[in-house]
């Protein structure tokens, strides 16, 4: 994937969030595709704890149903649906 915009960032106490989207061409494969010329949208939101001037935690959650976009549903060779 591409690069992060960020579309908002807050911060309160010893947290920031971070709302991004990432959007990527798979032009070398995915989850052991091949590489489909696809593009991507991808958003999620990041929260990262500080303590003491230093990143101590950080907490992901991520769109996932994004990747879809590529046309794949799983990791190659998988059983279900996609394989």
């Amino acid at each position: 994937m591409g690069g992060h915009p960020r579309r908002l960032l807050a911060a309160a106490g010893d947290k920031v969030v971070t709302h991004w989207t990432a959007v990527g061409t798979d032009t070398v494969g995915f989850m052991g595709h091949s590489p489909t010329g696809r593009t991507a949208t991808v958003t999620g939101i990041t929260i990262h704890r500080l303590a003491g001037g230093l990143l101590v935690e950080h907490w992901d959650e991520w769109d996932l149903a994004g990747l879809l976009q590529l046309g794949i549903a799983g990791p190659a060779g998988a059983d279900g649906p996609g394989a």
